[in-house]
């Protein structure tokens, strides 16, 4: 099919580790006459073991539903609703826990990307450590960014419902940026520190089910450094018509 984004995979039995796999070549002669294709190639994926993802209910256990491919964490999926689209639907109770406490740590500068579709309540919680009480720890949500006070898009509470890409930096002296559908819509001062003793987790409330999502999480990105505006505006751009925007 030309000039139309299709997903094709391949299941490999490989006994000998000294083959070379080509994920892509230019193109081949056939029945004698020349063929030269070209080609657009995003999210290459190579994965080993029985099963590909994305999880199919019953192939894999929670621990197994969602896979870091840095293989640094382990992801712990708890109840969640997997759609015909390959999107995790969050819920109350549904959340992914990670077991880690060292994703962001003390004032690290970082960048916070997600795809999300809020479909009920005002905002929802995508990602963070925030601890009992709400004095320490990162919320990052719809509605914007919490560390020890908080940097909000002005007008959440009435129009983060349905998809949006929502991104946010920090750097090391505390200026925080932060972006809506690739554009800068608010800037401020967090210059609390991250502890470093809590497990992260996405989809509600470290300590249970308080400020769950509602609605479907595509994608969180966590970069270790602060990105620029182009970068983030360079990102919405290449996903945006994925989701309709």
């Amino acid at each position: 099919l030309v000039g139309v984004w299709q997903r094709i995979s391949i299941t490999l039995t490989c006994t000998n580790t000294g083959m070379t796999l080509y994920l892509i070549s230019y193109g081949g002669t056939s029945n004698g006459s020349s063929d030269h294709s070209t080609w657009e190639v995003t999210m290459p994926q190579v994965e080993s073991g029985s099963y590909a993802t994305p999880f199919v209910s019953g192939t894999r256990a929670n621990t197994q539903a969602i896979l870091d491919l840095t293989n640094n964490y382990t992801l712990t999926a708890n109840s969640l609703v997997y759609n015909s689209d390959n999107t995790f639907s969050f819920a109350g109770s549904h959340n992914i826990d990670l077991n880690s406490t060292s994703v962001i740590s003390g004032t690290d500068p970082f960048t916070i990307e997600s795809w999300t579709n809020l479909t009920s309540g005002s905002y929802g919680a995508i990602f963070g450590n925030y601890g009992s009480g709400y004095g320490s720890g990162l919320w990052w949500a719809t509605a914007g960014l919490y560390i020890g006070g908080s940097v909000y898009h002005s007008n959440y509470s009435s129009s983060m419902a349905g998809i949006h890409h929502s991104a946010v930096t920090r750097d090391s002296a505390g200026n925080v940026v932060l972006y809506r559908d690739g554009v800068q819509v608010a800037t401020g001062t967090l210059t609390g520190s991250i502890p470093s003793n809590i497990n992260w987790r996405i989809g509600t409330d470290v300590n249970g089910t308080g400020e769950a999502m509602n609605g479907n999480i595509y994608n969180i990105k966590v970069y270790n450094r602060v990105l620029t505006s182009s970068e983030i505006a360079q990102n919405f751009n290449a996903h945006r018509a994925r989701y309709g925007l």
